[in-house]
C-alpha cells in the first residue's frame, strides 16, 4: 500500500489481519516477576535499613 499497488479500505485489512492472525510479536518479552520475596528463617538472620530523607521547607 506505501507503494501505491494496493488500494484497498482499513475494514479489508483488519478482516484478513483477522482470518490470518497476522499479529507482530511483542518488542520485548519481561521475565515473570518473583513471586515469593526474601524469607528468613530465625531471628536477625535478614536486616534492612531504609535512608529516605525528607526535607522539610
Amino acid at each position: 500500500m506505501r507503494l501505491n499497488k494496493v488500494y484497498a479500505s482499513a475494514g479489508f485489512w483488519y478482516r484478513l489481519i483477522k482470518i490470518h492472525q497476522w499479529r507482530r510479536q511483542p518488542t520485548r518479552i519481561y521475565p515473570a516477576k518473583p513471586k515469593i520475596g526474601i524469607r528468613a528463617v530465625k531471628p536477625n538472620e535478614i536486616w534492612h535499613v531504609d535512608m529516605t530523607i525528607i526535607r522539610l521547607h
